[in-house]
């Protein structure tokens, strides 16, 4: 039941942020939105909106720290599987 909640929750907050990105564009709402995408685990989706967020906005600090959190998580499991080979 919590569950159902939570992601009703981000899904709310999600079309919150595509529609303040589409009305007031600028690097803080892209990167609230690129944390959206991460919170509900739409990683390409992000990965999507931070090329272009990068293209647009290359010196934003918080769309480069958006971006930066979605590849940490992005690759977090391919990092542990290799590290399980190493230790084989």
């Amino acid at each position: 039941m919590f569950g159902f909640l939570k992601r009703w929750g981000l899904k709310r907050a999600l079309r919150k942020a595509l529609k303040r990105v589409k009305m007031e564009p600028s690097p803080a709402n892209t990167a609230e939105l690129i944390s959206c995408y991460v919170d509900l685990g739409m990683l390409d989706e992000a990965e999507d909106v931070g090329k272009q967020a990068k293209e647009l906005y290359p010196l934003s600090v918080k769309v480069n720290d958006s971006v930066r959190k979605l590849h940490l998580m992005k690759y977090d499991g391919e990092i542990r599987r290799l590290r399980g080979r190493l230790k084989e």
